[in-house]
């Protein structure tokens, strides 16, 4: 009788085909005995995928049919656990908020006095993205900007010249970048935000008395 393999015993790889099986072929048997296989995920690279720890068995059992003039041996695979079964993670994305600052000179601040615009960079030219006006304190925020996909965004700010005449706007150009990176989880991934000022994110203006 044939000594059954052991598990231990590697048959070789196989891939799956686009309608996802797995085939195994060309497992040669000469003489009766039961053969005990296992099938394994070779785990990949994908940070996206959560591959499958499932454990496949087949056992073939291989018997004698007997006639007159020769014998044949005959296969029966008996399966247990034969789907294995992939996902791909969720990337949960990230909303972020940008804060610019607002400094008046000759009078208090109000609340809503000023306008502002932001944009952000693209290869097909600046894109709007919304105004924001100041705070009592000077704030200026942008907040829920959304992202779902790693990258690096680069925005930049303007004032929008209001047409009271006792004030100097500021034509400054304020800058932030986002960086976003795609952190691994074991279900899910995330994405996590940086965000890199440029030098002066400060408007400044000037009230001159009328006279």
């Amino acid at each position: 009788m044939n000594t059954p393999i052991k598990e231990t015993t590697s048959q070789g790889f196989a891939q799956n085909d686009d309608k996802g099986h797995i085939t195994f072929d060309h497992l040669d048997f000469d003489a009766v005995g039961t053969h005990h296989f296992f099938v394994k995920e070779v785990i990949g690279k994908d940070e996206d995928v959560i591959y499958d720890a499932t454990v496949a068995k087949a056992d073939i059992t291989i018997t004698k049919d007997v006639h007159d003039t020769f014998n044949a041996l005959v296969s029966n695979v008996t399966y247990t656990n034969k789907v294995f079964t992939n996902t791909i993670k969720d990337l949960k994305g990230t909303d972020v908020t940008l804060t610019f600052h607002k400094m008046l000179h000759g009078r208090d601040l109000k609340d809503g006095e000023f306008m502002f615009a932001l944009f952000e960079e693209t290869d097909q030219g600046n894109l709007f993205y919304g105004f924001a006006t100041n705070d009592a304190k000077g704030n200026i925020t942008f907040d829920h900007l959304t992202f779902d996909q790693a990258g690096t965004h680069k925005f930049f700010v303007q004032e929008v010249i209001g047409k009271d005449t006792s004030i100097t706007y500021d034509n400054l150009i304020a800058r932030a970048t986002v960086t976003l990176e795609k952190v691994i989880g074991s279900t899910e991934n995330h994405l996590k935000a940086t965000v890199t000022y440029g030098d002066d994110i400060i408007f400044d203006n000037t009230v001159t008395p009328e006279t």
